[in-house]
């Protein structure tokens, strides 16, 4: 036991990973956001992140917080005293209340849709009509960034992954945020996944299938 501690320790250390009062994955989950350290702000490491989610699994008390992080809902730096990760937030919400307020106004649908299909909905709208007038305003936002091409033609996909968002997110505004980023990082990168990953294995998706997929590209991003 001794020995396998041992190595699991130098293994994190390897990585970088601040490993403090334990070994155990779910503990250095912990002091990689923040979660354990007496400091009161920290720059969260994505890349390290990453790689100890593909190594190790993520442990379910943190995934909320982890998939907040990979789609930008939480910002790397995490300052408790000024509550960054909240107000970050929080002005997401607000964002999201705007772009569900003028989607009612501008292609309200004909019939109450549900939850997963207005969830839909609004991203459909966001991508069709609010993104490409914030690049038009931003003209320092890579268009590649706002592409979304393969997947939204593809309604199967963004369908299961909008599922699989709801099952690990409960606010209405972080699984919003959650799927937009998600479609673009599948949009940008699952053609490029060695080896390839057929795209029905997208379709009815689980939450840890999504995570594996989504991670392994965030891993090719960061390299």
């Amino acid at each position: 036991m001794t020995r396998h501690a041992n190595f699991r320790r130098t293994y994190y250390k390897s990585l970088g990973v601040p490993v403090l009062q334990s070994v155990e994955v779910e503990a250095s989950f912990a002091s990689l956001l923040g979660e354990d350290t007496p400091t009161p702000a920290i720059t969260i490491n994505l890349s390290q992140l990453v790689r100890l989610t593909l190594e190790f699994g993520l442990p379910a008390v943190h995934r909320s917080h982890v998939w907040c992080i990979a789609s930008h809902i939480f910002p790397l730096v995490r300052d408790a005293e000024a509550d960054t990760w909240g107000f970050v937030r929080n002005e997401r919400r607000i964002m999201y209340v705007d772009i569900a307020a003028a989607a009612d106004v501008c292609e309200a649908p004909q019939t109450e849709l549900s939850i997963t299909r207005r969830l839909i909905h609004l991203h459909r709208f966001y991508v069709d009509c609010v993104r490409p007038n914030l690049h038009s305003m931003l003209s320092t936002l890579d268009e590649a960034e706002c592409a979304t091409e393969w997947v939204l033609g593809d309604v199967r996909v963004v369908e299961s992954v909008a599922v699989a968002v709801q099952q690990v997110l409960d606010e209405t505004s972080d699984q919003f945020w959650c799927l937009v980023a998600f479609l673009d990082i599948l949009d940008r990168g699952f053609h490029s996944l060695q080896p390839p990953v057929p795209v029905e294995e997208l379709y009815d998706i689980s939450p840890l299938a999504l995570e594996i997929i989504i991670f392994r590209l965030l891993a090719l991003a960061c390299s």
